[in-house]
């Protein structure tokens, strides 16, 4: 887990991919939504990282 923090911190995108399964539903700031596997959300925080 706190890997797992470090690197989305660090926007180490790839590297945190790695500590999900690859068919896991995120709900990210999403509670009783329609979840987003990891590369869609990955891809959301690149964006906001560009900012």
């Amino acid at each position: 887990m706190r890997q797992m923090i470090k690197d989305y911190e660090a926007a180490n995108w790839d590297a945190c991919q790695s500590h999900y399964a690859a068919d896991a539903k995120i709900y990210h700031n999403r509670v009783n939504s329609n979840p987003k596997t990891i590369q869609e959300t990955v891809e959301e925080h690149k964006i906001f990282y560009l900012k």
